[in-house]
């Protein structure tokens, strides 16, 4: 179950449409402005904002404000197809996101809609929507078109919050500057390619996986794979970097992986590595744990014309018998199965971030849901 919280204003709605000489006016009338949104608010404050805000989105529906009917039809899609809740949070009052939803020939099932009349602090309405979905904060997908959110709003999952680029507070480049090209979306199209698939859509040939590659092509980025294989008892199987491997030697290492060869594609190159480097038959795509943006090292003595890779790293089941490993010796000098109590010993490579073990551990948390 995911749960999905949108902003309104430049992302479900369009609606930042007044031109200049409008707002300066209605700012010049009322006092309205970004400015006042303040956490030393008072009720008084919050009846005065109700005014100002209530003014500003009755012209800006005069001046044709609707709903962002692109990104409306790809979250119905996406709510059809997999298991999800939706929500809004919002410094526009409710009656103006009920009036441009209500233009929408689609209409999605949100379950609570915090609005302007729920408070001035918009930050504080994220802990509300996680007690109203006995969830941690952590566990909330948010979506927004401010660069300024996404910086301030340290309390959720970095990985979770998502740039939408449309609604024109902030470009592309401007989002790019602070987070990675995955987590910034530049079309409504690619909210199902951003959030977790279902086991179904990681089948070889599927829509999802071939959108996969094409969405990495778009800037040009070689496609790495790598598989976490798993065995009836829990244990995720890592393999350790020989001492003589250019990048992370000596470094524990997910089950298998490399890049995607010419004509190959996700699945195939998948099946391919898990073989060569481990002798497993891939039997089944079990999740997408991550979706990762890198750049390979390089030098004067190993160039490299194109450094720019995106990884996807997945959850995998295999056939046969899982004793029987066949590892390439001069790649892999040990293999080991591990359980979710000996995590640790992936810490002992620092030289990495703790990249495998943060990974590996998203693989054991998606294996217990």
């Amino acid at each position: 179950m995911r749960h999905l919280i949108f902003d309104f204003d430049g992302v479900l709605g369009d609606t930042l449409i007044l031109p200049k000489d409008v707002y300066q006016e209605l700012h010049r009338k009322l006092g309205y402005g970004p400015e006042t949104y303040h956490q030393n608010k008072t009720n008084g404050d919050h009846d005065a904002e109700l005014i100002r805000v209530s003014a500003a989105n009755n012209l800006s529906l005069e001046y044709g404000a609707k709903p962002n009917s692109e990104l409306i039809a790809a979250i119905f899609e996406y709510q059809t197809n997999h298991d999800c809740r939706l929500a809004i949070i919002t410094n526009s009052t409710r009656k103006f996101v009920d009036d441009v939803l209500n233009q929408s020939n689609t209409k999605l099932e949100f379950d609570f809609i915090l609005s302007l009349e729920d408070g001035l602090v918009k930050s504080e309405k994220f802990n509300e929507a996680a007690r109203f979905w006995n969830l941690d904060v952590l566990d909330l997908y948010y979506f927004t078109d401010s660069l300024n959110e996404v910086k301030n709003y340290t309390f959720l999952d970095s990985s979770k919050v998502f740039g939408c680029t449309w609604g024109g507070i902030n470009t592309q480049a401007q989002m790019l500057e602070y987070m990675p090209q995955t987590r910034v979306l530049n079309s409504p199209n690619q909210l199902g390619l951003i959030l977790p698939p279902n086991p179904a859509e990681l089948v070889e040939n599927s829509d999802y996986l071939q959108n996969l590659e094409q969405w990495s092509r778009l800037d040009n980025r070689k496609i790495v794979v790598g598989a976490m294989v798993i065995n009836q008892a829990g244990k995720v199987l890592i393999q350790k970097r020989s001492t003589t491997r250019r990048l992370f030697p000596d470094c524990w290492d997910v089950s298998a992986g490399g890049h995607l060869e010419i004509g190959e594609t996700i699945f195939q190159a998948l099946k391919r590595e898990l073989f060569e480097e481990t002798g497993l038959e891939l039997d089944q795509i079990l999740g997408l744990i991550q979706i990762y943006d890198w750049k390979t090292a390089t030098n004067d003595l190993q160039p490299i014309q194109n450094p720019l890779r995106r990884e996807f790293d997945f959850i995998i089941s295999c056939k046969g018998d899982l004793n029987i490993i066949k590892i390439e010796k001069d790649k892999v000098s040990e293999i080991r199965w591990i359980g979710f109590d000996e995590l640790e010993i992936l810490k002992q490579d620092q030289s990495n971030n703790n990249f495998v073990y943060h990974l590996v551990r998203k693989a054991f948390e998606y294996n217990q849901n």
